[in-house]
């Protein structure tokens, strides 16, 4: 099966500069780059430096990631600052269900200016709201580290979450 491209030209703005877009093939390198650039600060997380990151790993990962869009899956999105990625933002959602979870990451180099905030606060007021999806899951990494960074955002307490239920792992 050949690689997917590109779903739609999706944009989500969230002002200040910053925008959320599909995590489209033709953002593979520079992710690539900011995942290479942020290994050892995402290892607090987990154990992302022991498996690197490539262009083409990349590549691959957007392209399941759009199939997943596509059949209403996942909602796979990066965190663009002023034309810069700053991170990832996604939603993995189980339609039988009607709930999904989190997952997100910024970049070393861009904590603490609400990009985390804003973005995982969009994407859970869609999920809620737009999507109508019934609850949400937090991030695992989150609660499998919990207390081990005081610059980890908590959940949900500064997200803002609009109606719906937040579900505890």
């Amino acid at each position: 099966m050949g690689t997917l491209v590109a779903v739609a030209n999706f944009e989500w703005d969230l002002g200040w500069g910053e925008v959320l877009r599909l995590a489209e093939v033709r953002f593979a390198e520079p992710y690539a780059e900011l995942v290479a650039a942020n290994s050892a600060w995402l290892d607090r997380w987990g154990d992302w430096s022991q498996h690197q990151c490539t262009v083409e790993l990349a590549r691959e990962m957007f392209t399941r990631m759009l199939r997943g869009f596509a059949d209403g899956t996942r909602l796979p999105l990066l965190v663009i600052d002023r034309g810069r990625i700053a991170g990832h933002v996604g939603l993995s959602i189980d339609p039988g269900q009607r709930s999904a979870s989190v997952g997100y990451w910024i970049g070393e180099q861009f904590t603490g200016a609400g990009f985390a905030t804003r973005a995982v606060t969009a994407i859970t007021d869609h999920a809620l709201i737009d999507l109508g999806l019934l609850s949400l899951d937090p991030p695992s990494w989150l609660l499998l580290n919990a207390g081990r960074n005081a610059r980890m955002p908590f959940w949900p307490g500064r997200m803002c979450l609009a109606k719906g239920q937040i579900r505890p792992s």
